[in-house]
């Protein structure tokens, strides 16, 4: 229950956030802090599974094979 908890704290500003792009400021930066405050390694020893994920490194993968497709166009 805690850790579903803890998730959703760090995504419930996203929808917001994705509504709302590009009016207020540095919006990929806002969202690595969101994403930030999931912390996946106080979750990783309680053997859950799957495994917590580590949003900040998702979300900077996904971003990353985005700017790689839009140079590639």
């Amino acid at each position: 229950m805690k850790l579903v908890y803890d998730l959703m704290d760090a995504l419930h500003e996203v929808p917001n956030i994705l509504s709302q792009w590009g009016t207020h400021g540095n919006d990929i930066e806002k969202l690595r802090l969101y994403f930030g405050c999931f912390n996946h390694s106080k979750w990783e020893n309680l053997g859950t599974s799957p495994k917590p994920p580590d949003l900040v490194d998702i979300f900077n993968y996904k971003l990353a094979e985005f700017e790689k497709e839009l140079q590639n166009k």
